[in-house]
């Protein structure tokens, strides 16, 4: 059943019942529940918005559904699949599965380099994490999409020089998938539910592959918001969850810091995550096709969950981002 926030005593709104988390009221957790609902009404006024969590000092306090959507449903969240995947790589570089950040594609996949190639032979982990590649994969053969995506990513032109500049290209993640089945025999599902969704509890999820069985990188995951929401906090916690380092600390930082040199439309670019531009507050987030969102701002003690539809068009969705500037973070009360 859809859950509701209920006004009380007036206007004070009660904590939501979520299992599996602590809650609280906003009120108690240093937030104006007035501007929440100001958050509220916007977002019922845009057709296109699901869902709205807010999570402050590690307590749910406010999450809404819209539209006939529930708790338990489980959105696709397009792009935001990249910025999850990220976990699973900074997990596998710090237990040694991958050799490091400067280890070269053709190292793990050299069918698909051919004489040509040289400067291709440069592109490595590091590339694929930040964007970097110099491949536009928007122009990979089609007939080879339909065998190898990896290949046909692989074989697809080289339009710079790898390192050299920053150019959003979702088929780079999906690389990074297939370079870390190939070297645990896992696939990338199966290992972020090793050692990610099993100690968040996070059930349900589901994850499209291609052809040849690898795991979406870029895209495919269907999950709660009430998990994002988790995913959201545990990079708060600086990958710590329940006294547990699931994701180093390390990789946290250096994923939530720029690592890409100019060209991304936000303030930077970690490692799959982005960096907020906003002015009045630092934070990153993972951001999807249709209005997906994790918004993470450690200086607020805060997450925020957006969900979509993600079929609308992406010029659409992108005022969901207002809402966490000029709502929720401004619901935060301060000294």
């Amino acid at each position: 059943m859809t859950l509701a926030l209920v006004a009380c005593d007036g206007d004070s709104l009660s904590a939501p019942s979520a299992e599996g988390w602590d809650t609280a009221s906003p009120v108690s957790q240093g937030m104006i529940e007035s501007v929440l609902l100001q958050a509220d009404e916007v977002a019922q006024s845009f057709p296109s918005i699901r869902s709205l969590l807010v999570v402050r000092n590690g307590f749910l306090v406010f999450e809404r559904y819209y539209r006939g959507f529930l708790a338990e449903d489980r959105p696709a969240i397009r792009s935001v699949t990249k910025s999850i995947a990220s976990l699973a790589y900074g997990i596998a570089l710090d237990r040694g599965d991958l050799p490091g950040l400067d280890q070269r594609v053709e190292e793990v996949f050299p069918q698909y380099f051919g004489p040509e190639d040289d400067a291709k032979r440069a592109i490595t982990v590091r590339h694929l994490l930040t964007m970097t590649s110099g491949l536009n994969s928007l122009e990979a053969d089609d007939g080879t999409l339909a065998v190898s995506w990896i290949g046909a990513y692989i074989q697809a032109p080289l339009i710079s020089e790898p390192g050299a500049e920053f150019r959003y290209d979702g088929a780079l993640p999906h690389l990074l998938s297939g370079m870390l089945t190939e070297a645990t025999q896992l696939s990338l599902s199966e290992y972020m539910q090793q050692h990610v969704f099993a100690p968040l509890d996070i059930t349900g999820v589901t994850w499209e592959t291609d052809p040849e069985g690898f795991t979406s990188g870029f895209s495919g995951i269907t999950i709660s918001a009430r998990d994002l929401a988790k995913i959201g906090l545990l990079y708060l916690r600086e990958g710590m969850w329940e006294g547990r380092q699931i994701v180093p600390r390390e990789w946290v930082e250096a994923s939530s810091q720029n690592q890409a040199p100019g060209g991304s439309a936000a303030a930077g670019y970690g490692y799959l995550w982005w960096l907020s531009d906003e002015s009045r507050f630092d934070g990153f987030f993972a951001a999807g096709y249709g209005g997906q969102y994790i918004y993470v701002i450690p200086t607020l003690d805060l997450v925020v969950v957006i969900t979509g539809d993600p079929d609308v068009s992406p010029d659409i969705p992108i005022f969901h981002r207002n809402l966490v500037p000029d709502y929720i973070a401004r619901a935060v009360r301060t000294p």
